[in-house]
């Protein structure tokens, strides 16, 4: 007999998405929220359903690729490089300022400072996937505070890789972290570059190819090997799966076939992508939150205070009007899942 226990997995997950949506869909929340609500109940901090976590956070990888994937397929290169001072400028200022601020006051509530480095680290990044989803839901993926909190995602997808790897370094001999953290970055910009000059000169080729058979499968196989192949050869070189999958999907957007490579790749997107907020949902321990919710509400509170200040700032300080600032700031004020 075959063994179906991740067929049940994935059924369990789309059932409790399906009631819970459907329960929240009269108050008007994100589905985000939803499937976040899904992952609690469903999961270890829950009623314990999911037997195998591991087969669901695979497959929530692939959702969130596909995810990125799709949102560069909206922005031409020529929009990436209207946004390079946002992304370098903005981006690595928010990532720095955070880090600093973050350090600073662990070090005065008594932490070493090697440990405060550490939690500036956790906080430092935003969870790409959750802030794209809720642009497109809002419809504000191409606003202005859609492009500036896209830009400063990017420079974070670009700074996991050095912030990672400064990790160790931080717990040997913290002296020349940052200048390590800063080299590393160096590295990271580097093969971002080499990666997407080998995707702009093979994908359009690929595409090219798949649409001479004339087979719709082929298109869709091709488009789906262009996306994940991308984002796997990103993940191997140490920088984020996700930073792959948007280059692949920025790549393409300057062929003729971008829109309908947008058409043929939205539903297996939405599918899967699902799949990763419900997986973020389980990680969450009701029960240890239960145990101390001053400390956790309030750690909360102030976390996305700090950051949602940063982000504010700064966004000012690049002309960004009063709205579009604090919503970048409240869309960039929670922590990423890295």
């Amino acid at each position: 007999m075959h063994d179906i226990g991740l067929l049940r997995d994935f059924l369990i997950v789309i059932a409790a998405s399906l009631v819970v949506i459907g329960l929240l869909r009269r108050t008007r929340l994100p589905t985000v929220v939803g499937f976040l609500i899904s992952g609690v109940i469903i999961g270890p901090g829950g009623l314990g359903l999911i037997a195998d976590r591991d087969a669901v956070d695979l497959m929530a990888e692939v959702g969130v690729a596909l995810l990125l994937f799709t949102i560069g397929l909206k922005i031409s290169l020529a929009e990436m490089n209207r946004l390079r001072r946002w992304v370098f400028g903005a981006g690595l200022l928010q990532i720095a300022v955070t880090l600093l601020l973050t350090a600073g006051v662990a070090t005065l509530m008594g932490f070493p400072a090697r440990t405060g480095l550490f939690y500036g680290f956790l906080l430092a990044l935003s969870s790409t996937a959750v802030v794209l989803k809720l642009l497109e839901e809002r419809n504000e993926t191409e606003s202005t505070m859609g492009r500036f909190t896209l830009s400063v995602l990017i420079m974070q997808d670009l700074a996991v890789m050095p912030l990672v790897l400064a990790v160790p370094a931080l717990a040997a001999a913290g002296d020349s972290v940052l200048g390590y953290a800063a080299l590393v970055l160096g590295r990271s910009l580097v093969l971002a570059v080499v990666v997407g000059l080998a995707a702009y000169l093979l994908l359009p080729r690929l595409l090219e190819a798949a649409t001479r058979t004339r087979s719709p499968e082929v298109f869709t196989l091709s488009i789906v090997a262009a996306a994940l192949g991308t984002a796997y050869v990103t993940a191997q070189l140490g920088l984020s799966l996700a930073l792959g999958a948007f280059v692949a999907g920025v790549i393409i957007s300057e062929t003729h076939y971008a829109h309908h490579v947008t058409a043929q790749i939205m539903p297996l997107r939405d599918m899967m992508s699902s799949l990763f907020f419900v997986s973020m949902g389980m990680l969450v321990q009701p029960s240890l939150m239960l145990s101390a919710p001053a400390l956790v509400l309030g750690g909360a509170c102030a976390i996305l205070l700090l950051k949602a200040v940063v982000v504010v700032a700064i966004a000012f300080a690049f002309g960004i009007g009063a709205r579009s600032a604090v919503m970048a700031g409240l869309a960039l004020a929670q922590v990423g899942e890295f």
